[in-house]
């Protein structure tokens, strides 16, 4: 290919020579571009492939034209400029939920640690002792839950160790577990960090390029580190049960590490937090950005959001829509929920004693009072919490939906392109879909 051919379309998408496309095996159409992964329809594929073998725009499209598929330059142009005529744009973005994020084990070491895990993820040896591992878990759990979590035996020192040491290792165990199984699928793991969650502090393994495998692999390195970390906890079970019956001490230790990383499988398998459980429930029925869309999902069925792009819809597509709705309806559901508990919290306990402490004679002195200054502080927070999870929260996932839909409005004026170019190309999704 020419310099002469490349240069105009170099000038106008300058991230165009560095970005990569894949198919994968799920029959999902991938844009890797400095750093992000789209998912893309297979039209737009197809024409940036053309553009990155030299091909004009204006030739592509007449192209399609004369295949009988009424594609415009103009609109194809402004689609592709968000992608890849941006480069602010398309620098790697910090995350909406996982911020302050420092690399704890280098992809050197991470490697080697890796390494020996990867028999543990060969075959159907994973989908069986992740089973068994539960099971024998849940059933050590049911009959020594109770002793596990006495903190009131002469053991409390050894159990406030025990849930720290439990905690760090559990939680490293995950995520040693997700970059073990991306290993194993061929994708290279980045580094296992540190950062927060919103406001909780979270280990993570950065596994960026597992977007390019199929779901299958997908949903395996999602549930690899509840996997890894009950293979731990039976290891730690048969170390209770080796320990001589004299010694509670030390059983109690051992139980209270066991107790710290049941806690932390249970985290991760919440589905309405992006731990495993909810990447897992996105990947098993196809359906990207699952929070933002479960989030606006009822209010597009009204046709209160958007209405004038791509209406209620009147048929739903199954499982996709049914398990958005469901998911939707369960997200709210707990929503409101803990929103009465708190709303209780508050009538009963917050605001009788916030309103003593304001209206109180010496107010703001009694603030000089660690106790009060503390609550004051607890309760702000809390209040400050509240309000970022339900008027933020939803308008930055509503903020979302509009700047993708906007993205789509161009190509949905000329929906008669998709239908042509099926013709020649294998079924799949819109011109673009949603970003992952």
């Amino acid at each position: 290919m020419s310099t002469a051919t490349l240069a105009p379309t170099t000038a106008a998408y300058p991230v165009l020579s560095t970005a990569e496309l894949q198919h994968t095996p799920d029959n999902r159409f991938l844009l890797i571009a400095a750093g992000r992964v789209y998912q893309v329809g297979e039209l737009l594929y197809h024409v940036i492939g053309r553009l990155q073998a030299g091909e004009t725009l204006a030739a592509i499209c007449a192209d399609y034209r004369q295949r009988g598929a009424q594609l415009h330059e103009a609109e194809v142009d402004l689609v592709l400029r968000k992608y890849l005529a941006v480069p602010e744009e398309l620098a790697p973005r910090r995350s909406g939920y996982l911020h302050t994020k420092i690399d704890l084990v280098g992809p050197e070491l991470l490697q080697h640690l890796c390494r020996p895990l990867l028999g543990l993820f060969r075959g159907q040896l994973m989908p069986v002792l992740l089973v068994l591992a539960g099971l024998v878990t849940a059933v050590f759990v049911n009959r020594w839950g109770t002793f596990v979590l006495d903190t009131s035996s002469r053991a409390m020192l050894l159990s406030a160790v025990g849930a720290y040491v439990g905690l760090v290792l559990g939680i490293f165990c995950h995520e040693l577990g997700h970059a073990s199984a991306a290993t194993r699928y061929g994708v290279a793991p980045k580094a296992i960090g540190f950062g927060f969650y919103l406001l909780f502090p979270v280990f993570f393994a950065d596994v960026t390029n597992v977007w390019t495998l199929g779901k299958r692999p997908r949903i395996m390195i999602n549930l690899a580190g509840v996997y890894l970390q009950l293979l731990f906890c039976v290891l730690l079970i048969g170390v209770f049960y080796l320990l001589p019956a004299g010694q509670e001490t030390g059983r109690h230790l051992v139980g209270t590490i066991i107790s710290m990383n049941v806690v932390v499988v249970l985290y991760s398998l919440n589905p309405f937090l992006r731990n495993d459980g909810y990447w897992v429930y996105s990947d098993l029925f196809n359906i990207p950005n699952l929070m933002s869309r479960s989030v606006l999902y009822p209010w597009r069925l009204l046709g209160l959001v958007a209405p004038e792009n791509r209406a209620v819809p009147t048929t739903f597509r199954f499982p996709q829509d049914v398990a958005l709705l469901v998911y939707s309806l369960a997200n709210y559901g707990l929503f409101f929920y803990l929103l009465t508990l708190f709303y209780n919290y508050s009538n009963h306990t917050l605001l009788p004693r916030l309103g003593k402490l304001l209206f109180h004679a010496d107010f703001p002195h009694n603030l000089l009072n660690w106790d009060d200054s503390l609550f004051l502080l607890k309760t702000f927070g809390l209040y400050g919490f509240m309000l970022y999870m339900t008027v933020y929260s939803f308008w930055r996932n509503l903020r979302n939906y509009r700047r993708r839909q906007a993205r789509l409005t161009a190509l949905d004026q000329s929906a008669a392109a998709d239908q042509a170019a099926a013709a020649t190309a294998p079924q799949g999704a819109p011109l673009l879909a949603a970003t992952a």
